[in-house]
């Protein structure tokens, strides 16, 4: 079976629309809440990046608090959350200094490869599902499979 990474680039494009959206509307609402994995640092992410879009225009502030307050809920009741723990913290540090990867986007990948590690071990796959091109180099020079919802694999 799959399980799906999905880090804050890629799931803002469920209440942001722009490129990609539709994918990933498709894939929350085709896919069973226990297979879709996030990493803890990815809400601060998302309601940062909502925030944004008020500030620049491009949502409302209705809007914003609108999908701020669903992305809770989904939070609580879609999404298994991983903890940032200390060995996914020295994983982090050693793939942004192999990759040059920005602190978050270390922490993203060092969760979904700890994923993929351990869903190995049970025989499930892991596709980490983002639309950063750095993280996405990154993932595959790691061994993972990925997906950019704006343009495929």
């Amino acid at each position: 079976m799959e399980r799906l990474f999905l880090d804050s680039s890629a799931l803002v494009k469920y209440f942001i629309q722009e490129p990609g959206s539709a994918a990933v509307e498709h894939l929350l609402v085709s896919t069973p809440a226990d297979r879709v994995y996030v990493a803890m640092v990815t809400g601060a992410e998302v309601v940062a990046a909502l925030k944004r879009a008020e500030r620049t225009g491009a949502l409302t502030a209705e809007d914003a608090e609108t999908a701020i307050r669903h992305f809770l809920e989904m939070w609580q009741a879609q999404f298994i959350v991983i903890a940032i723990d200390d060995t996914i913290a020295d994983r982090a540090m050693a793939l942004a200094r192999r990759h040059g990867l920005r602190g978050y986007d270390a922490i993203q990948l060092a969760c979904a490869a700890d994923l993929a590690q351990s869903a190995a071990e049970a025989g499930d796959a892991v596709i980490l599902w983002s639309s950063d091109s750095d993280l996405l180099a990154a993932a595959q020079l790691e061994g993972l499979a990925v997906v950019n919802p704006v343009g495929g694999k």
